[in-house]
């Protein structure tokens, strides 16, 4: 014996029928509906004894994702209150969609809710999972790195194509704009270093070496990686902003469209302004450098000048210029490389520059000091 009805446009689909209850979808029903299906069909199962469920969705309806939750829905609800369920589907389609969604649910269920195995081997999958997503982009990283010494070395022999203009106006903004900066850090840094030598010296009457030990940090280390932090904020930054504000705009895919190539007319002459910026103020630093120094060995420990200069100039040799040279040369082009790859990385949204910016002065920062220990061992080695 059928009972009566619900009421409204769920009647024709939630028909009670004794002990069974059936759900008959031969149209397609609102997604609106079916949350109220759900709740009669709970409420009906409150206060009537259902021993089985009937879902029918016919050929007239298109199974969608609404639908298809709705039907698992009803699935747990009869589970857990041991009620059978019979679910029909007709159409090929139909069936081949559902089959499909239950597939990609059983992925989404198998993801959130990890066996007690996954959850054991979860970290160590996880620091696997980074480590080699680490070795990629180290690995694209360092090819981007052979293509853009192979353009310079390509701009070089072939210097027509090289953007003057560009380059100038790079070296002027990574180079003269930046000797201020670099020439107070490094005075206040040569003063501080002169001024904790002279409290030691002093006792044992050595007070000319604080120029030894003045010249030769400076030379082979201070100056260098002074020149190479500062540049790391200030050019490393500035490049990958500007390179990934360019991407935004959709400007790169602009010179794509022109057959321009982004690497002579972006990239190089960044990274050449770079080469060419930072040994200039790693000289610059040096001697400002040594300035705080000799004001520290005049006030504090009565070394004149001259005597201050004479026996810098005395201890310092020729590979200890050029062990501070080479270390300058590989942070430019450590500057230079990553500010711009970092910037071509850059997705299409703002969060991601920022992101890309930060990523690159830390990233230039930690290389810088991997690539000064590295020089400094060979040169130990070497005898330099």
């Amino acid at each position: 014996m059928i009972n009566k009805p619900l009421q409204g446009m769920s009647s024709k689909i939630l028909i009670p029928n004794g002990d069974q209850l059936s759900f008959y979808f031969y149209e397609p029903p609102p997604s609106s509906l079916l949350p109220g299906l759900v709740e009669s069909f709970g409420k009906i199962i409150q206060v009537r004894s259902i021993s089985k469920v009937n879902i029918l969705i016919g050929e007239g309806v298109n199974l969608n994702t609404m639908l298809f939750l709705f039907t698992l829905k009803i699935e747990e609800i009869c589970r857990s209150k041991g009620i059978t369920l019979e679910c029909i589907i007709e159409g090929e389609n139909n069936r081949q969609l559902i089959e499909i969604f239950k597939l990609q649910y059983q992925k989404i269920s198998f993801s959130q809710k990890p066996s007690i195995g996954e959850r054991k081997y979860g970290l160590i999958e996880k620091l696997g999972r980074t480590a080699l997503n680490g070795l990629d982009s180290c690995k694209e990283a360092f090819k981007f790195f052979l293509d853009q010494i192979s353009a310079i070395a390509k701009a070089v022999v072939n210097p027509r194509i090289i953007r003057w203009q560009e380059l100038a106006y790079i070296t002027e903004q990574t180079g003269s704009r930046a000797m201020p900066i670099v020439g107070i850090m490094s005075f206040l840094i040569g003063l501080v270093t002169a001024f904790q030598a002279a409290v030691q010296l002093r006792q044992f009457g050595a007070n000319i070496f604080v120029a030894d030990l003045a010249a030769l940090g400076l030379s082979r280390e201070l100056s260098p990686l002074i020149t190479a932090i500062l540049m790391a904020g200030r050019t490393t930054s500035a490049f990958a902003a500007e390179i990934g504000i360019m991407k935004i705009n959709e400007e790169l895919d602009a010179l794509k469209v022109m057959n321009v190539d982004e690497t002579q007319f972006l990239i190089v002459p960044r990274i050449m302004g770079a080469l060419l910026t930072a040994p200039l103020l790693t000289v610059w630093s040096f001697f400002t450098g040594l300035t705080g120094a000799m004001f520290v060995a005049f006030a504090s420990l009565e070394v004149t000048p001259v005597s201050f200069l004479t026996e810098a100039y005395e201890i310092i040799k020729m590979s200890d210029l050029w062990v501070g040279f080479l270390k300058s040369i590989l942070f430019g082009l450590i500057i230079g490389n990553i500010g711009c790859y970092m910037g071509i990385k850059t997705a299409y949204s703002p969060e991601s520059v920022g992101r890309k910016t930060t990523s690159s002065v830390v990233t230039t920062l930690f290389l810088i000091i991997v690539a000064d220990a590295f020089v400094t061992v060979m040169a130990h080695v070497f005898h330099w």
